[in-house]
């Protein structure tokens, strides 16, 4: 089961838990579709409600850790020299993104703008035009398609077959 496929099997398991409370009532109140919580050690999101919803949810939930991620896995890839404008357009020459998907980026994004103290929303890198600037939504894209195959996109990605086909958040063209 890929990893977006339990996030989502777990919001869903959680929007029935709490629409199902002991006390007929409607559970508990939550300022996002979401909530983190602590299991055997592990911080576990838990999301519901519309992609957009569950993206924002997401963003303000997971602020400085998502950004960490981001920096980690797409800005330390020397790929990336290859500059962002261009490997967002090879990442959308190559998979059709369907559109909650990009409502659920999107709402990601306004989830980090909206929530998340300034300095946990900058990325620093050399391959950035800037050096530094705030996560955006192209960084989404990137970090969600397959970072680990960015210096390869002069040809196939490396991996592409198996790790995005797998992944029901992209389909290739």
């Amino acid at each position: 089961m890929g990893m977006r496929n339990l996030i989502l099997l777990t919001a869903s398991l959680a929007l029935i838990s709490t629409a199902c409370s002991e006390d007929g009532g409607s559970g508990p109140e939550y300022e996002f579709n979401g909530f983190l919580e602590q299991v055997d050690g592990m911080k576990v999101i838990w999301l519901w409600g519309t992609h957009e919803e569950m993206g924002y949810a997401e963003g303000a939930l997971l602020c400085g850790s998502l950004t960490k991620t981001i920096q980690e896995m797409v800005y330390s890839n020397p790929g990336m020299a290859l500059g962002v404008d261009t490997v967002v357009s090879t990442i959308e020459s190559m998979v059709d993104i369907p559109a909650e998907s990009q409502r659920q980026m999107r709402g990601m994004i306004k989830g980090l703008q909206e929530h998340c103290p300034a300095e946990d929303l900058i990325l620093q890198s050399e391959y950035l035009e800037e050096g530094s600037r705030p996560v955006q939504y192209e960084d989404v894209l990137i970090q969600n398609f397959n970072p680990h195959s960015i210096d390869t996109f002069e040809g196939y990605p490396a991996g592409a077959d198996s790790d995005i086909a797998a992944d029901p958040f992209f389909h290739l063209n």
